[in-house]
């Protein structure tokens, strides 16, 4: 398994799965949150289903500020 980061815009996160796909191994992001890169759940997360990216976010009962700027 792949684990990336990547707080990036959804061109550069698409460009980032192109080269670990080449591993040909599964791969997980666990923090893709950047707002001010244009990096939102809603940008993102349809690019993964896409790609087959798991991802994961720490929204833990309102413990993690994901919701904020």
């Amino acid at each position: 398994m792949i684990n990336f980061h990547v707080y990036e815009t959804p061109q550069s996160t698409a460009a980032k799965i192109a080269i670990l796909r080449k591993y040909n191994r599964p791969i997980f992001c666990t923090e893709y949150m950047a707002r001010p890169t244009g990096s939102t759940f809603g940008a993102i997360l349809p690019l993964f289903a896409k790609d087959k990216v798991a991802a994961f976010t720490g929204l833990r009962g309102r413990q993690e500020p994901d919701d904020l700027p």
